[in-house]
């Protein structure tokens, strides 16, 4: 499978190296690809869907016979993306977002006593209809096996755990703010308040306090709520003194993230943004600025509400986070975010697109501003790994190409961002 996707250009060496890396600890290579933006779920089935011996259907167009499901348990189907379609006899059809899955395959043949026949469908499909299979049951968040994790939505744990963070997310009212750059802050209070444009700039370099503070500013208070995507017009709105007392009425600091280590990829993902943006024509670079700078505020949220849950992930590859989070909550960082950008009345076009950034070519209203932002993760990803021509890689290619822009400007975009790294 390594050779194939190479010889496809669907992943370079080092991509694959790396997944293969994090697949020893459970999960697939092609998982890893896809959690870490360097496949999206659309490719990963028109790459499988040409491989010889795979037949495909579409599972939401198809009518699964009653009782069938019960074959084998509710979490292996969600978390291996599996579910029974069809039975002939000693013949059992399986639907599969990843129908190459032997090892899947052999335990469902074990399980069953059939032999398994196995046939290609999306993933967000199956999704949907394993959902309807297994509407009642919980899953197993102790299985070694990780999932799938080919969409934003939730594909290893219950719709019951996913509703029950997606309460809690919207139920936050301040995020943490690491020491330091509280400590900072308080530096621009000498004699004199700060103007604006300082607290600006120290806004747009705090993640925490760039969501609190576009919550401020869209609160019905002001009468633009839903409107205001901009850190600038934010802070113009609330003046130094409104934004200093949300700083200091962030969240507790819990240690379970390195908030400075979040905080500098953000920074450098916002440029990058902002750089894609202008690129592609985009009028509001400032909004995606900020849609850069919180492209993954989904992660310190999820922290505030399950910080046991992120110390105990120190100790692992961060290349498997994604596949954690998505198992422990439901789904994954991107839409945690979206789900509290939601609640906060931050503009949807910049929640939106932090929302689909994971999987750009699937997203209807905001494919663009979520390409960009994809883009610009990779951009960032590839300045802290030091990874070599990133304009040449297969992931990132697609991602400039859905913007609808050259992927040869990500040189460039680089050599503009790399001073600040």
């Amino acid at each position: 499978m390594g050779r194939v996707l190479l010889e496809e250009g669907i992943a370079t060496a080092p991509q694959l190296s790396e997944a293969l890396s994090a697949a020893e600890s459970g999960g697939h290579i092609l998982q890893h690809l896809v959690n870490e933006g360097h496949l999206a779920p659309g490719d990963l089935h028109e790459f499988l869907s040409k491989q010889p011996g795979i037949a495909g259907i579409d599972i939401s167009q198809y009518v699964v016979e009653r009782g069938l499901a019960e074959l084998i348990p509710s979490d292996l189907a969600r978390n291996r993306l599996v579910m029974p379609i069809d039975a002939l006899g000693k013949l059992l059809t399986v639907a599969m977002a990843y129908p190459v899955d032997t090892a899947t395959i052999a335990e469902v043949e074990a399980l069953t006593g059939r032999r398994v026949k196995a046939v290609l469908c999306r993933s967000h499909d199956l999704l949907s209809a394993i959902e309807k299979q297994y509407p009642s049951e919980s899953t197993d968040e102790g299985d070694s096996f990780s999932g799938l994790n080919l969409s934003t939505k939730s594909a290893g744990t219950s719709t019951a755990a996913k509703s029950d963070t997606v309460e809690q997310l919207r139920a936050l009212d301040s995020l943490p703010i690491s020491s330091t750059a509280l400590q900072r802050f308080d530096g621009l209070w000498g004699s004199n308040v700060p103007s604006v444009i300082e607290v600006c700039d120290f806004v747009c370099g705090t993640p925490s306090l760039t969501a609190s503070t576009l919550r401020a500013a869209n609160s019905e208070a002001f009468g633009l709520s839903g409107e205001v995507g901009s850190v600038a017009l934010a802070c113009s709105i609330l003046g130094a003194e409104t934004v200093r007392a949300l700083a200091l009425d962030s969240g507790r600091i819990h240690g379970a993230l390195d908030l400075d280590a979040h905080a500098y990829e953000s920074i450098l993902c916002a440029h990058a943004c902002e750089k894609v943006a202008r690129a592609c024509g985009h009028t509001d670079t400032g909004g995606m600025y900020a849609a850069g700078l919180l492209h993954a505020i989904g992660r310190v949220a999820l922290a505030e509400i399950e910080p046991e849950f992120y110390a105990s992930l120190q100790s692992v590859n961060s290349t498997q986070w994604s596949t954690q989070e998505t198992q422990r909550f439901g789904m994954s960082f991107a839409e945690a975010g979206h789900e509290l950008l939601d609640a906060w009345n931050v503009p949807p076009t910049l929640s939106g697109a932090i929302r689909d950034q994971l999987d750009p070519a699937s997203s209807e209203a905001h494919r663009e501003s979520a390409a960009v932002v994809a883009c610009a993760r990779s951009l960032a990803r590839a300045l802290l790994n030091d990874s070599p021509n990133p304009a040449l890689q297969p992931g990132t290619k697609h991602l400039f190409e859905i913007a609808g822009l050259d992927p040869a400007i990500a040189d460039s975009i680089l050599a503009e961002i790399r001073p600040i790294a």
